[in-house]
C-alpha cells in the first residue's frame, strides 16, 4: 500500500502498487472531520501504523492498519506540517510545525508554531527505502 494526503478533501488516500512501480486502485483510507485540522505529512511505523500531521488541528494521530484511529498526540503549534521517525532505533518521532499569519491574537499567545517537536513513541518508524529512478 502507498498513502498519500488529500489535504484540501481532509482524508488520507490509499493506493496499490504494482510490479513496475505504477499506482492504481485509489481509495480513501481515512476521513478527518473539519475540525481536526488537515492532514498533511505522512509516515509509518514498523507495525505499519499511518502517522499524520494535522495541519490546523494542533495535533499528530496514529492510525492503525484497518483505518481505525488509534492515537492522538496534541502539540503546543497549531500547524502541523510533516513527521518522520529518527533515533537510533527509530523510536523518536519528529513533527514540523509553521505558522499561519491569519491565525487570532489570542492563538498567538500560546502558540509556537515553527519549532521542531519530537516524542519517544513505542513502536519504531521504518527505515528509510532507497529508489531507483526510472530513465524515460
Amino acid at each position: 500500500m502507498f498513502g498519500a494526503s488529500d489535504t484540501v478533501g481532509h482524508r488520507i488516500l490509499s493506493y496499490d502498487l504494482n510490479e513496475n512501480g505504477m499506482l492504481y486502485g485509489r481509495r480513501v483510507f481515512f476521513t478527518f472531520a473539519s475540525n481536526d485540522g488537515m492532514p498533511d505529512g505522512l509516515t509509518v511505523d514498523s507495525a505499519g501504523n499511518v502517522w499524520s500531521a494535522l495541519y490546523g488541528g494542533g495535533k499528530v494521530v496514529c492510525i492503525d492498519a484497518r483505518g481505525t484511529l488509534r492515537r492522538s498526540l496534541y502539540l503546543p503549534a497549531t500547524f502541523a506540517t510533516s513527521l518522520c521517525f529518527g533515533g537510533s532505533e527509530l523510536k523518536t518521532l519528529y513533527v514540523t510545525t509553521g505558522w499561519n499569519s491569519s491565525t487570532t491574537e489570542a492563538t498567538k499567545a500560546n502558540d509556537v508554531g515553527g519549532a521542531v517537536f519530537m516524542r519517544p513513541v513505542d513502536t519504531p518508524g521504518l527505515p528509510n527505502p532507497s529508489l531507483r529512478s526510472r530513465r524515460r
